[in-house]
């Protein structure tokens, strides 16, 4: 019922008449007359359905990987001899994928247009399973694992974060997408909550971890092919043009033809390719000044779970309700600049915890509002090309990240004695990303963009309390649209 209701009522319209207020993400609070309870939360369905179908594969996603994260670096620690040694074999794994996903993103993007969105879960979840399954079969060699994620990378790397992003702006308005992306982002820190209860569990046991592991991605494959309904309607997809998706140059015409798009992506590369770059050398860097455990490190992913889901839901709202896009963009590279710098003077080990791991979380603010900048710029049919564009750009930031940084960490840790020179490299890189943003971006926003984005209207409702409609920069831009209700008749 719900797949053929999906089109005959709108994801995200409001109610031409009445009592309305605009309330980001949960929608809006309108109250249609003459309907019944059971209506209301049948048309609520129907408005959020994708965004509520889509969070328990990122759930089950988080949940199976999470038993890797505080043991998979003495692993590779064991298997390779060294912190520095496994950060730099890492690194050309991790270099290797992420290229194919910089070749094949925008080309996704261009066929999932063409296509719809489900395939390319279905596809991204099953390569998941594979590189699990290899990692549960062969656990006493990383290099089968290591080649099969990073042969994988196109799919379940590229395929699936790619098509996150257009799948919600096919159900989601410009104004919503920010919060509904900052739901799925916060939905993959919420299993990490409870990993410093689990390390006791998987310490020492890796066998146990990597079947878990498995298993989990199993079944979220099983609910993708199950469960997971098509975003795209067939009558709003594209002409599918081989001519286009066997050019891998099509991607960066793209980002050619779009100034906004060019600064965006730039941006973003110099925000990711820190962020990217260091995310193993962090874990190594501490143990070996701090000589974190494992349970150290969960503890360091339960606060940023904890504080970036609070971030991405809580404080994301009450941001935007007071500020732009633009504004909030700004705070998350001062933020990662910060962020940056605290893992370099951050003495003793408990100021890891208090000063760089607390700035982890608004540092992370800046992906899902910069993708509902660029989305808001482009057509409904050209969601899955723009921004598989801009997961070429974060593809290559990740490809380039890991090798030059673990290059960099594994020379400045043996030959300068200096580990703390990634940090203030990715800090300087970060700054470069800031002074765009404040100097060329905001020539490529209109007003409401770079000034007050929401403004309170009083509305006359023809009784003695006064209602607001939340709106652009006047009341004139609050369009009105037909009753979701009437969809039900």
């Amino acid at each position: 019922f719900f797949r053929a209701h999906a089109m005959s009522v709108p994801a995200w319209q409001p109610q031409a008449e009445g009592r309305t207020r605009s309330l980001p993400l949960i929608g809006y609070n309108w109250e249609p007359v003459g309907t019944s309870c059971s209506t209301q939360w049948v048309v609520f369905w129907a408005q959020h359905r994708l965004l509520f179908l889509l969070l328990p594969l990122v759930m089950l996603t988080t949940c199976a990987v999470a038993p890797l994260l505080p043991i998979m670096n003495f692993v590779k620690k064991d298997f390779f001899g060294s912190n520095e040694q496994a950060a730099l074999i890492s690194s050309y794994f991790d270099f290797t994928g992420a290229m194919l996903c910089f070749l094949s993103a925008g080309l996704l993007g261009l066929m999932s247009d063409a296509l719809g969105r489900w395939p390319f879960f279905v596809v991204g979840a099953f390569c998941n399973v594979l590189m699990a399954f290899v990692l549960w079969y062969w656990p006493d060699n990383l290099y089968y694992y290591m080649t099969v994620k990073a042969a994988s990378s196109i799919f379940a790397g590229s395929g699936v974060a790619n098509t996150i992003a257009p799948y919600l702006a096919d159900g989601y308005p410009e104004r919503h997408r920010a919060l509904a992306l900052g739901m799925v982002f916060s939905m993959v820190l919420i299993p990490l909550v409870v990993l410093p209860w689990l390390v006791p569990l998987f310490t020492g046991r890796e066998g146990l971890a990597f079947t878990v592991h498995f298993a989990l991605m199993a079944l979220a494959f099983v609910y993708t092919v199950l469960f997971l309904p098509e975003s795209l309607p067939k009558e709003r997809r594209v002409p599918l043009r081989w001519s286009q998706v066997l050019n891998p140059l099509v991607p960066f015409k793209h980002i050619m033809a779009s100034p906004l798009l060019l600064t965006s992506s730039l941006i973003l590369f110099l925000s990711t390719f820190p962020e990217n770059g260091l995310v193993e050398c962090v874990i190594y860097y501490l143990n070996g000044k701090f000589h974190f455990t494992a349970e150290d490190n969960s503890w360091i992913f339960f606060e940023m779970s904890l504080t970036g889901t609070l971030t991405q839901t809580v404080i994301l709202y009450a941001l935007l309700r007071h500020f732009t896009e633009y504004h909030v963009v700004l705070m998350s590279l001062v933020c990662n600049m910060v962020h940056m710098v605290g893992y370099a003077v951050a003495y003793p080990s408990w100021m890891v915890y208090v000063f760089p791991v607390a700035l982890a979380a608004p540092a992370l603010l800046i992906a899902p509002v910069m993708i509902k900048l660029i989305s808001s710029q482009c057509s409904a049919r050209e969601q899955g090309i723009t921004l598989g564009t801009v997961q070429a750009i974060k593809g290559l930031a990740s490809a380039l990240g890991p090798l030059g940084f673990g290059t960099v960490y594994s020379y400045s840790s043996k030959t300068l004695a200096f580990p703390e020179l990634p940090f203030y490299l990715a800090a300087g890189m970060v700054l470069v990303g800031l002074l765009v943003a404040v100097c060329v971006l905001p020539h490529y926003l209109d007003g409401s963009q770079i000034g007050r984005r929401y403004i309170a209207v009083p509305v006359d409702n023809g009784s003695e309390e006064e209602d607001y409609v939340y709106g652009g920069e006047s009341a004139e831009s609050s369009q009105e649209w037909p009753d979701p209700a009437a969809g039900l008749a």
